[in-house]
Order: C-alpha cells, then sequence, then structure tokens
C-alpha cells in the first residue's frame, strides 16, 4: 500500500511538471526524464510517427540510440504494449539481440502514445538486467503514457500555432510596409504640386493638410510593420504624428514646442490608424486657431481607466494673441474628428476651452480593444 501510494504521488507530481511545459521539445524531453525516474528504468526514448506512418527518435534520456525501431513499429501502430524480459533470449525477435548489446540493455518496455483517438508514437523504457513489467507498473505507466501523449499533442499544437502567428506577423509586416510606401508615394503627389500654388492660399492649405493626414496613416504603417502582430502603444502613435506634424505642419517662425505624456496605452492596428488621423487633426486645428499666431505649446496625455482610452491633445492658445479674422472655417476638421470618435472608435469627443487655466482641451475617449483584436488573429 505504502510502495503504490508513493508511486500515485510521484505519477501526481511528474504529470503536474509535464502540463507546466508549453514548447514541444521541453515537454519531450522532461516526458523521458520522467519516465526513466518513474519507471526506475535505465534509459527512455520517445518515438513519434511522422505523415508516411514511419517511426521517428524524437526525445532519449540515459542513453542514444534507435536501434529497436523496426521492433516496435507493429505494436505502435496496432496501439498494444510490448514487454520483453530478455533481449538475448526472445524467439519473437531473433535480431534483437544484436541491437541489445549494441546499445547495452537487456529489458525493453514499449507503449503506444495515444492522443485525440490516434496514435502519435510511442515510448521505450530500457533496463541493463532482466526485469519483468509486473501488472501493477504497466497500469501505472500506461496512466503515465496517456497523459504524456496529451501533453505532446498540446505542446506540437502550440508550436504549430507560434509558427502560424509568426507566418501571419510577416505577412502583416509586409502588407503595412506596401501601404505605407503607396501612402508615400501620394504624399509625394500632393508635395509637388503644392510648389505650384501660392504658398498662403487656401489650395495650398487644403494640399498642406491632406498631405500631413496622409503620412499620419503612412507613420503608423510604418510603425506597425515593426510591431508585434497589429499591436502598438497610443505613445508610439502619437510621437509618430507627432514627427509629421513638424515636417509638413509646423513653420519656423511659428515654432511649437510638442510634450508627450501618459501611460504606455496599448491599442490595435485599426485603432491606431483612426487615432493617429484624430491626433493629427487637433494638432492642425491648433495651429490654425491658438497657436497660428506666434506658436506655443501641445501636449498630448493618454490614459487607461477601467478599459477605456483618453487622449488630450491640449494647447496654450488663449495664452497667446488671437489670429486676424479670417473667412469662414468650413469646419471640415472637427467633422473629421467627431466622425472618427464617434462612428470608428465608438467612442466620444469633448472640446473645452478653459481660459483659466489657459488651455484649450481636447478630449477623445474610446474602449481599449487589443483583446478582441488578438482573438481575431
Amino acid at each position: 500500500m505504502h510502495q503504490k501510494l508513493r508511486e500515485l504521488t510521484t505519477l501526481q507530481q511528474v504529470s503536474k511538471s509535464i502540463a507546466e511545459q508549453i514548447g514541444l521539445r521541453d515537454v519531450l524531453n522532461l516526458i523521458t526524464e520522467k519516465a526513466v525516474e518513474l519507471a526506475q528504468a535505465d534509459r527512455a526514448a520517445i518515438f513519434q510517427m511522422d505523415d508516411q506512418g514511419l517511426l521517428q527518435l524524437v526525445a532519449s534520456y540515459g542513453g542514444e540510440g534507435d536501434g529497436v525501431r523496426s521492433f516496435i513499429i507493429q505494436t505502435v501502430r496496432d496501439s498494444r504494449p510490448l514487454a520483453v524480459m530478455n533481449a538475448y533470449q526472445d524467439a519473437r525477435f531473433p535480431d534483437l539481440a544484436q541491437v541489445a548489446s549494441r546499445e547495452s540493455f537487456h529489458s525493453l518496455f514499449c507503449m503506444p502514445l495515444r492522443a485525440r483517438e490516434r496514435t502519435i508514437g510511442g515510448i521505450c523504457l530500457y533496463r541493463r538486467e532482466p526485469h519483468l513489467f509486473d501488472y501493477e507498473q504497466v497500469r501505472l505507466l500506461s496512466t503515465f503514457a496517456d497523459e504524456a501523449a496529451i501533453a505532446i499533442e498540446n505542446a506540437r499544437l502550440y508550436d504549430e500555432s507560434q509558427r502560424a502567428l509568426m507566418i501571419k506577423s510577416a505577412l502583416l509586416q509586409e502588407m503595412h510596409h506596401r501601404v505605407r510606401n503607396n501612402l508615400q508615394t501620394i504624399s509625394a503627389l500632393l508635395a509637388m504640386q503644392l510648389r505650384r500654388v501660392e504658398p498662403e492660399s487656401q489650395g495650398a492649405k487644403a494640399l498642406r493638410e491632406s498631405a500631413a493626414r496622409i503620412q499620419s496613416i503612412a507613420a503608423i504603417h510604418n510603425l506597425l510593420s515593426r510591431e508585434d502582430v497589429g499591436v502598438t502603444t497610443v505613445d508610439a502613435v502619437t510621437r509618430q504624428v507627432v514627427e509629421s506634424a513638424q515636417t509638413t505642419l509646423i513653420s519656423f517662425d511659428r515654432p511649437v514646442k510638442f510634450v508627450v505624456a501618459g501611460d504606455e496605452v496599448r491599442v490595435g492596428s485599426r485603432d491606431a490608424t483612426v487615432l493617429a488621423l484624430v491626433i493629427n487633426e487637433l494638432i492642425s486645428n491648433a495651429l490654425s486657431h491658438g497657436l497660428s499666431v506666434e506658436g506655443g505649446r501641445i501636449e498630448i496625455e493618454a490614459s487607461l481607466a477601467e478599459h477605456l482610452v483618453t487622449v488630450e491633445v491640449r494647447d496654450d492658445g488663449p495664452r497667446h494673441p488671437s489670429p486676424p479674422p479670417s473667412p469662414r472655417s468650413s469646419g471640415l476638421g472637427l467633422q473629421i474628428i467627431e466622425t472618427l470618435a464617434h462612428q470608428d472608435l465608438g467612442g466620444k469627443f469633448q472640446l473645452i476651452r478653459d481660459e483659466a487655466a489657459g488651455w484649450v482641451r481636447a478630449i477623445v475617449s474610446f474602449p481599449q480593444r487589443v483583446a478582441e483584436h488578438n482573438e481575431d488573429l
């Protein structure tokens, strides 16, 4: 009774150790090591069935050699255990003695590994002296083999999913790279057209704003081509947009200081692209109004609370001289922001002029959807 209790306790500990592993190679190595410990054997080896139905040695502990493959193949295919007490005298396998001499074993016990109602291979235990695996040992090792087979299959599926994810990541990165190149070509065409119009005309203003929008989207695709699969942060998006705005929207006679702060908030690729357009429009709006006379300061801060992403873009326009009266604005920028915030991000948009504090605050909030994005992948 005490012996059986110790064996069951060992089996539980071994099964727990195997279940904690993820990678296929680690699982295979651990199973062979624990099989030797559980069966008090000298050596263990795992043979896996390939697509052609052939056995391949994939892991071993306590020694090397795959000479028993041809002797156990039918046993594994038939999903039944094989016990050889004395490899030098077994009439069933007259050629096994040569293998036993070469690989230094006397007894052999092999069990099939079955997972999800199919045989995936077999595990063999070797002893250097004659040994009969009794009924209780066979039951214990069969239970261990069943759990080991499930662990191997789960690890194989995990490795396959990781490989598939790497392929998808490479494809997505290539897609983002190509989209970025196409958008940069469009932006270059707009820049060429911009040189043909009066710098201060409405046409030039519209071309600059359009080029800035395209550059913002291109910058995000450039960012996503280097990041994890379809995921980035608000901070990274903001810095890309700011860098683009400093090139396309800021003039030397009206310098603007940018400050990017806040939490490391993760967002999916779709929300990142939309958010880039929103931030670009808010920066463009600040430059066209409160900071159009002498420049100023723009701060962009992100936060996350209860799965709600909040991005605040504030400028110190109230602290600077008001711009001269201009023709009635089309309001396209704010219309774009409201549409993107409400319909595309599924969130809210607020514009607050805080004269006392000297800030104009634009606040966009929307639900974080990174988990949903990863499930889609």
